[in-house]
């Protein structure tokens, strides 16, 4: 998955940096109760504490995201903080975090997909992103066939067509629910307002 490292928005670098490193502690093999987090042998948090960086590891823009110092003392800082993570929160990752790695092919704001789509685009030869579109290169995420559920089941089922008024309905309406599972099971839009 690519991912925004650009030193303007390094909030999606530091992102991926904290669930690479937490992982053990997740799966409960280092971390709070497990040990500490150095204790895992796989992980190159171990780089981070010893120095001893092999130099294929990029560690410096990890550091660098996090605005701590480039020596030791950064490095350590950042081993320390993620202890700490793991044994208050066993390595979890905030929600809104833990949305954005779940949300699609790339780890970013909308401005750096951009740039990943202009650069498929020039490896294609194709010039604009509308000609992507009727390329069939553009990626759909069942928009349009999840309105058109909406509307045929919906008037199937005796439920309104209008987000708002879906959004209405009580929670536990079996309908909803149905709906919900149809478009969870037959496109990648997420049924806000209908769960």
């Amino acid at each position: 998955m690519p991912v925004n490292s650009s030193d303007a928005d390094t909030y999606y670098f530091r992102i991926v940096a904290d669930y690479i490193h937490l992982n053990p502690a997740r799966a409960g093999l280092a971390g709070g109760r497990a040990g500490k987090l150095l204790s895992y042998r796989w992980s190159s948090l171990l780089s981070y504490a010893g120095g001893k960086v092999p130099p294929w590891l990029e560690t410096e823009r990890v550091i660098n995201s996090f605005e701590l110092a480039k020596d030791g003392r950064g490095r350590r800082a950042y081993v320390a903080w993620l202890e700490a993570r793991a044994a208050k929160k066993g390595g979890k990752i905030d929600p809104v975090a833990q949305e954005a790695l779940r949300r699609g092919w790339y780890l970013g704001e909308d401005s750096f997909r951009d740039r990943l789509l202009a650069l498929v685009d020039k490896e294609k030869g194709i010039k604009t992103r509308e000609s992507r579109k009727a390329a069939g290169l553009e990626k759909d995420y069942g928009e349009r066939d999840a309105e058109q559920m909406i509307q045929k089941c919906g008037a199937e089922l005796g439920l309104p067509t209008q987000a708002r008024e879906l959004g209405s309905l009580r929670k536990g309406d079996e309908r909803k629910a149905l709906m919900a599972a149809l478009l969870r099971g037959r496109t990648a839009v997420a049924p806000n307002g209908l769960t």
